[in-house]
């Protein structure tokens, strides 16, 4: 008996778990792993028909089982490499699940709500273009973010700073994105978001718009070279959304044979490219036409 222990399963069969199989660890005493009615965690080896018993392993290296020795055998055109996938795609979201923490709010305003970034995107997919969510910060109680919709599937995050608050649920006196101050939350949302969003659906409505699977770069050469084909002599180009860079756009051309990229960033002000800040869509390009040879 000293080399075995008797587990009883809550159907009433008997188990049987030999010393070797009670932990990774080696044991010499089992009462010092384990003690009379306690329960644990098993994994049966065998079963005896006649005995109308079961061998059974507490060892965790046989519970976790990463080595499937115990599972049954997959068929063989199982795709080994998507279950793979599966499981990356599985943790990565519980990591991200983990860094949604933030604190509840107490503020009154119709486009805040007390909901993660992934909630946000997820109301934000049925919702127009340049509609924008309110919501706390993982960086804490005196911090908001601001999630608008650049377009289908691309939203831009805002980090707002909060100064001069009552307490840590109520919303700050002064609210700050970067070095400039808004007075309360319709005031950035009218000098801040409106107008990036207003300067994107200028882009959008850009001749030379195309969309590029949210701006892959082979997708915008591909489209270009084709362009250079039937037109060899004039220099194509084309700007399409960027999913990697919300709130910027990439501009792809062709100068000679070998495609170039660059991002034109939208702000509040205007279109941010190469350092200078252009009020209009025609003013930026004017200045790219002119300038594409000039150094970056």
């Amino acid at each position: 008996v000293s080399s075995r222990q008797l587990p009883g399963l809550d159907n009433g069969i008997t188990g049987y778990i030999h010393i070797k199989n009670l932990s990774d660890k080696h044991v010499t005493d089992p009462e010092e792993r384990v003690s009379r009615g306690q329960m644990i965690h098993c994994r049966i080896t065998k079963i005896d028909v006649e005995r109308f018993s079961i061998d059974a392993t507490s060892k965790s290296s046989d519970l976790l089982d990463k080595n499937h020795e115990w599972r049954p055998p997959k068929d063989p055109f199982y795709d080994h490499e998507a279950e793979a996938k599966d499981i990356k795609v599985e943790e990565d979201a519980k990591k991200i699940k983990q860094r949604q923490t933030y604190i509840k709010r107490v503020i009154v305003h119709p486009a805040f709500h007390n909901i993660s970034f992934v909630e946000a995107e997820k109301i934000m997919a049925n919702m127009e273009q340049g509609e924008c969510i309110i919501r706390p910060s993982s960086k804490g109680a005196d911090h908001l973010t601001v999630t608008w919709k650049v377009a289908d599937g691309i939203y831009q995050h805002i980090d707002v700073r909060e100064e001069n608050k009552e307490n840590a649920f109520s919303l700050g006196q002064s609210l700050w994105i970067g070095n400039e101050e808004f007075e309360d939350l319709d005031e950035i949302i009218a000098r801040h978001v409106n107008p990036m969003a207003a300067h994107a659906r200028d882009l959008f409505s850009f001749r030379y718009y195309k969309d590029t699977e949210g701006g892959l770069k082979d997708k915008a050469e591909e489209f270009l070279k084709e362009e250079k084909k039937k037109n060899p002599q004039k220099i194509h180009y084309i700007i399409s959304v960027s999913k990697n860079y919300p709130g910027k756009f990439l501009l792809s051309y062709l100068p000679r044979n070998r495609c170039k990229h660059e991002l034109i960033t939208v702000t509040p002000e205007g279109f941010r490219f190469r350092g200078q800040t252009f009020d209009t869509v025609g003013m930026c390009f004017k200045w790219f036409k002119e300038h594409f040879r000039d150094p970056i």
